[in-house]
């Protein structure tokens, strides 16, 4: 009796003093830190290949699987083209404004990889502008020999009758000198008189011609000057639009490209290829469509784990946590030590525990000891963590009971 009685006292002793942890539970699975890489197509598509399988393990870079490119094939063939054609207009143009620039025949550059037919064709273009343009030149070359023939012939006419006229001024000065004297006849002198008139208003004319025939020569020369400035400013205006329509249609093949690279799903880092979803070629695939995961190679393992509603208010970032594995029974195997890193400032709806927050436990390592040897763990195992929240009397765990129900009892009607 007495024996009885000290053990009881022992206990309640201890039930005082003792203290046990008290421990938030989390039901939740093992990821990988950087999280897994998700294989995803960005337009629909049929698959061309599947060159991987579940469990196999990729490099970055490698090719997962092809969709079929037809189209995109296409498109960029076309806009090849297109780009091709405007290069090869793009260089008859340069040596149109070059001939233009400096008067000499200039060959047409043909750009790497241009179709026969097109630079052909284009030669025989430039060709053509030029004979054009070079008969548009001639015909006011011609018009300003002429007047500079006909400016030479009002020059000669000009010197004859200022060389002239003195002299015929000397002889209508000498016979009048006699007509006054009475030496010499009336009709001889007025004859000189009139032929002095006459040739003075002829130099008149001829000045006048003159400056008509220079007026013309000037107007000749500027319509060659026009001519070449207007056909200077037609070429740079196609020039512009020939480089516009190259700037674009570098974008489209950019485009392209890029949309033919994207049929060619690759490994975005080294890791394993993990739920595989598509296993026929010819299937087809949906925009943003799951195809795949890749779980990065030697990735560091953390647990992603749900804290219920009603223990949000007792975990924080930093606190001591024990990761229980599923596939590996506590008893047998132990626990991996682990710390609370991030816990999420808003809870999300799951169709089971109600409202949950997100919350991730770094673990001490990603290996565990079975049957004598050191088991990597992978991705997807599922795991219970016990966050240490506090430590707790053992005689609270008698008295709460008996205490809320003190409480609920004396509030009941």
């Amino acid at each position: 009796m007495l024996s009885l009685a000290a053990f009881f006292v022992i206990a309640l002793g201890w039930s005082v003093i003792g203290h046990v942890d008290v421990v938030a539970v989390a039901q939740g699975k093992l990821v990988p830190t950087g999280g897994i890489k998700t294989i995803q197509p960005l337009e629909i598509g049929a698959v061309r290949a599947i060159h991987v399988r579940n469990g196999q393990s990729v490099q970055a870079g490698d090719i997962l699987v092809e969709l079929d490119s037809t189209e995109s094939e296409v498109d960029r063939g076309q806009v090849t083209r297109e780009l091709m054609a405007a290069r090869v207009e793009h260089a008859r143009l340069m040596a149109h404004l070059c001939m233009l620039d400096r008067g000499i025949r200039t060959d047409l550059q043909e750009p790497e990889g241009a179709d026969y037919k097109i630079v052909l064709m284009h030669k025989k273009r430039l060709e053509s502008d030029m004979l054009a343009f070079k008969s548009e030149i001639a015909t006011l070359e011609g018009e300003q020999a002429r007047r500079l023939a006909e400016r030479e012939g009002i020059k000669t006419e000009i010197r004859k009758l200022t060389q002239t006229i003195p002299l015929i001024e000397g002889r209508e000065k000498g016979v009048g000198d006699l007509f006054r004297k009475g030496v010499a006849p009336k009709p001889q002198w007025l004859e000189l008189k009139q032929l002095l008139i006459e040739s003075k208003e002829d130099l008149e004319i001829q000045r006048h011609k003159l400056a008509e025939a220079d007026a013309g020569l000037k107007t000749t020369m500027m319509q060659m000057e026009k001519a070449k400035a207007e056909a200077q400013k037609t070429v740079l205006t196609e020039i512009v639009d020939v480089e516009d329509r190259i700037k674009a249609a570098e974008l489209q093949l950019r485009k392209a490209d890029r949309r033919e690279r994207q049929q060619r799903l690759t490994a975005p880092v080294d890791g394993v290829v993990q739920q595989l979803q598509v296993r026929t070629v010819g299937g087809v695939v949906e925009p943003a469509q799951v195809l795949m995961v890749i779980v990065p190679k030697d990735a560091v393992l953390e647990v992603e784990a749900q804290v219920l509603n009603k223990d949000r208010g007792f975990v924080s970032a930093d606190q001591v946590a024990e990761v229980k594995l599923e596939s590996f029974p506590f008893t047998k195997y132990g626990t991996i030590d682990g710390t609370v890193k991030h816990v999420s400032g808003d809870a999300i709806e799951d169709q089971q525990l109600g409202l949950v927050y997100a919350t991730r436990v770094e673990m001490a390592k990603s290996t565990i000891m079975a049957d004598g040897r050191e088991v990597r763990l992978g991705p997807g195992m599922a795991a219970t963590v016990e966050i240490k929240t506090g430590k707790r009397r053992i005689i609270e765990f008698v008295m709460s009971p008996l205490l809320r129900y003190k409480n609920e009892s004396l509030r009941e009607r």
